[in-house]
Order: structure tokens, then C-alpha cells, then sequence
């Protein structure tokens, strides 16, 4: 069955493992926009009324597991059951009118400003170099979920509030809601392979940056929850700490939207090929709604500046290698 027949067969079967009080409602396949400007297609339950909230549940997982050979049946089965809990819930997901109620909730996030271009005239948002800084408000959703709603121009005119404050309020918040963390590379790969027991890894994720090794070659910086962590490469004093407990101007390689990787700038550190390397593991590796950036960053320790290594460092590491 391909993934165009999976689509046709959930818009027509769904139906038969609803509850009656979904029985007059349409079904539509909805192609919804993520980062990056992939496209996800999801089914959605409609009753025709205007400004009607419904949820959206993303088919793709559940194709997936239809070619690992999982039953149809059950799979419709789960997604009936999974919509209709979403569907109770969906009037607590919705942003609610007072901006006192959410601000506690909001983050910040950082994407690829070319990529996602079309969707960045509606929103607020701050560009730094080829990237762009968004703003977010969690949610709690169905079966124990979270998800966020991404804050619109709309928001802001409702709210009555400046981006400046939007700003202010998402970064104190976030700070508090999802602290970063630095770990050295060999750490990183520790909590991969479970060496470390969880006492360990709170320990670890609470530790000051100051307690951070420095003999290490590569670092990674995120967040406690290792998802969209990367927006902290544009936390000044954040990054200040680091160069001074690194005691160097600092190397970014954008891992994904969830890390970034850092080393120290040295003399013998070839910046060619650190961007060789980040276009083939955005390439290989990173999912492409993950994807941030196939550029090198440079934190500069002494002027507190971060920006993208040009195109002439580029060219002039070249020229030095094929000497």
C-alpha cells in the first residue's frame, strides 16, 4: 500500500471506530507545515462550524508502522481513540485570552531564516545572521503529550503587548522552564550508552558551566530536555561563560534545532573542512525538519559577537590546505 492509498483508506475507515457524535462530521486529510518548510499530513474531524478549533493527528508514524506490519485495524482503532481524547481536550490547548495566563509558558526557539521565510511574515520574530529567533507557548495535550503553539502576529495585537516584551518574557521564562546544559562530547555519548545512572545525568544537567572539564576537544550545548536547545548559542552572557571557561573565542557547529556543537578556535582547527563536515552530517544524519544550518558560527570571546564565518575565511583555509 503506498502512503497516497494509506491517506484515502484513513479518510474513509476512521469513522467506524468513532463514537456517534462524530458520525455528521466531515474528514478531511490536512497537509500541515513544519519547520523548514516540510509538509506532514494529518486527518482532522470537521463539523463545517466557523472558527471551529479541532485537533490534527499525523499520519506518517502510523504508515510506518503499517509497513512494519502492523494490523490496519489497529492502527484505526489507536487513532480513533487518540483523536477523540484530543478532541476533549482541545478547549485547554487553545491560547487563552489573558496574556497573564501564558507568559509563564513561553520559550524561545531558532530556525533557518531562508527556509522558513514564508512562514516568518506572520510571526514575530528576530533574525540573527542566517537564522531566525520564534517565539512559543507549551501546551499539555492528549495521553500525557506536549506540544506548543507558535505565537503569532495576531497573538500580539490580541495580547496588546511589544515584541520587545514578548521577547523579554520568553527568554526569562525558558531559563527557568528548560535551563542549558554543556557537556563535554565523551559525556554526550556516556548518557547514549547508559553508562551514567539518572542521580547521574540530574547531577550532570545541573552542574554550573563553571564545573564543565576543559580538556576536552568538542562540546555540546542544549537544554534539559535536549529539544530545540540550540537557541541558546544567542544567549550573550550564556556564551560569554563559556568562551572564559574554555579561555577562547569559540567555534558553532550547528548540530540541529536541539544542539550545537563547540570547540575552542585555534590555530590548527580547519574551518573548511568543520563546514564540510556540517553540510554531510545535515546531509546523512539530521532529519530535515531538524536541520538549522550548513554554516560555521564564531563566538568571538573579546568583542562578545557571534556571527557566520564568510565565505573569504573559507577561501583563504583552502588556499592554506593546498599548500
Amino acid at each position: 500500500m503506498t502512503y497516497e492509498t494509506f491517506l484515502k483508506a484513513a479518510e474513509e475507515r476512521i469513522k467506524d471506530f468513532l463514537p456517534e457524535s462524530y458520525q455528521n462530521k466531515t474528514v478531511a486529510i490536512e497537509s500541515v507545515t513544519k519547520n523548514n518548510g516540510i509538509m506532514l499530513q494529518g486527518f482532522s474531524m470537521r463539523s463545517g462550524k466557523e472558527k471551529e478549533s479541532v485537533p490534527v493527528l499525523y499520519l506518517e508514524p502510523f504508515y510506518e508502522e503499517y509497513k512494519r506490519g502492523r494490523e490496519m485495524e489497529d492502527i484505526w482503532q489507536e487513532l480513533a481513540e487518540l483523536y477523540d481524547a484530543a478532541q476533549k481536550k482541545i478547549q485547554d490547548i487553545s491560547i487563552p485570552m489573558e496574556y497573564e495566563k501564558i507568559k509563564n509558558n513561553l520559550y524561545v526557539t531558532v530556525c533557518n531564516a531562508e527556509q522558513n521565510s514564508q512562514r516568518l511574515r506572520t510571526i514575530p520574530h528576530d533574525i540573527q545572521e542566517d537564522l531566525a529567533l520564534t517565539y512559543h507557548c507549551k501546551v499539555s495535550l492528549f495521553d500525557g503529550q506536549g506540544g506548543d503553539i507558535m505565537v503569532n502576529n495576531q497573538c500580539l495585537n490580541h495580547w496588546g503587548i511589544s515584541k520587545e516584551q514578548l521577547r523579554a518574557d520568553a527568554w526569562n521564562n525558558m531559563i527557568k522552564m528548560t535551563p542549558p546544559v554543556f557537556f563535554t562530547m565523551e559525556e554526550t555519548m556516556g548518557q547514549l550508552e547508559g553508562k551514567y545512572s539518572l542521580e547521574e545525568l540530574s547531577q550532570k544537567k545541573s552542574r554550573p558551566i563553571e564545573d564543565t572539564g576543559t580538556d576536552a576537544i568538542l562540546y555540546v550545548l542544549t537544554n534539559t530536555e535536549v529539544n530545540s536547545g540550540a537557541v541558546y548559542m544567542f544567549d550573550e552572557e550564556l556564551m560569554a561563560r563559556i568562551a572564559e571557561r574554555l579561555d577562547s573565542s569559540l567555534l558553532i557547529l550547528p548540530s540541529s534545532t536541539h544542539e550545537i556543537l563547540i570547540l575552542r578556535e585555534t590555530e590548527d582547527v580547519d574551518v573548511f573542512d568543520l563546514r564540510l563536515m556540517v553540510e554531510e552530517i545535515n546531509k546523512d544524519v539530521v532529519r530535515p525538519e531538524d536541520k538549522l544550518s550548513d554554516e560555521v558560527y564564531r563566538y568571538d570571546r573579546a568583542t562578545h559577537k557571534l556571527n557566520v564565518i564568510k565565505e573569504q575565511d573559507y577561501l583563504q583555509a583552502w588556499q592554506i590546505k593546498m599548500e
